[in-house]
C-alpha cells in the first residue's frame, strides 16, 4: 500500500481528481503466473482458448459475478446450482441491485495500477484497456439514467447474461451499445460476437497506471 501512500504517486492521483486522496487501506495482489489455463471458462462465458487477444475479457469492476464459481462452457446448472447462481452476494461481494442508488453497479473514482514486474513485451501478463473507454460509458449510462435506470446491468440495453455463450450464463461485463463503438480492429467469433482489440499498457516495474472506473479493461496477456 505504500507504493501509493508514500510515494508521489498519491499526488498525481490527487492533481488528476483535483480533490484529497484518503490513505489506502487495502490493496489487490493482481497476479498472473505462467500457466496452461485455456480450457478454463472465463466469466464472459468463453473457454480462454476460444476468446481472442490472448484470452482478454474486459469488465467493468463494482459488477455482480455469480454467487457460485463460472459455470463450465457445456455444463448445465441444476435447479439447485441456479439458485446459488443467482444469489447474493457474489463470489466478489457484488450485490445485483442496489436499489437506493437505482443502480446495479457499485461506482469509485479510479483505479490505480503499480507494475511489479517488467511489462513491456505484451504476454507478460500486461492490463489491456479499451481506450478512451469511458466516455461511450458516460453517453450510455446518460441514455440509461434518460430511460429511468438502473445504471449497470438488466438497466435499458443492457442485458446481464449472455444465454447464447458457450456455458450459457456468460456475464455482460459492458454493454454492446460501447463494444461496437471498437469495430475497427475487433474480431469477429464464428458465432457472430464481437470483441474489440485492447489497448496494451507497457509498464516498467514501479510504473503507475492511473484508470478511469468506467474504462473497460482486464489484465490477461
Amino acid at each position: 500500500m505504500d507504493l501509493l501512500n508514500a510515494t508521489p504517486v498519491i499526488d498525481l492521483v490527487e492533481s488528476a481528481f483535483d480533490a484529497p486522496c484518503h490513505p489506502v487501506r487495502g490493496a489487490q495482489l493482481a497476479t498472473l503466473w505462467p500457466a496452461e489455463d485455456d480450457r478454463k471458462t472465463n466469466e464472459a462465458g468463453y473457454l480462454n482458448v476460444d476468446t481472442p487477444h490472448h484470452g482478454w475479457c474486459p469488465h467493468l469492476d463494482g459488477l455482480w459475478n455469480g454467487g457460485i464459481a463460472t459455470p463450465a462452457a457445456g455444463s448445465t446448472l441444476t435447479a439447485a446450482d441456479a439458485e446459488r447462481w443467482y444469489s447474493d452476494p457474489s463470489t466478489n461481494g457484488g450485490s445485483r441491485r442496489y436499489s437506493e442508488h437505482n443502480t446495479s453497479i457499485a461506482n469509485f473514482t479510479g483505479l490505480v495500477g503499480i507494475a511489479l514486474s517488467d511489462q513491456r513485451v505484451v504476454g507478460s501478463g500486461n492490463l489491456g484497456l479499451l481506450r478512451g473507454g469511458h466516455h461511450p460509458m458516460e453517453a450510455f449510462f446518460r441514455e440509461q439514467l434518460a430511460q429511468g435506470g438502473p445504471l449497470g446491468p438488466e438497466g435499458p440495453g443492457w442485458p446481464r447474461e449472455n444465454l447464447s455463450a458457450p456455458n450459457g450464463h456468460g456475464l455482460v461485463h459492458y454493454p454492446d451499445a460501447v463494444r461496437n463503438r471498437y469495430r475497427r480492429g475487433a474480431h469477429k467469433a464464428p458465432d457472430g460476437s464481437l470483441w474489440p482489440k485492447p489497448t496494451w499498457m507497457r509498464p516498467q516495474m514501479g510504473d503507475a497506471i492511473l484508470v478511469h472506473f468506467a474504462t473497460p479493461h482486464s489484465a490477461r496477456a
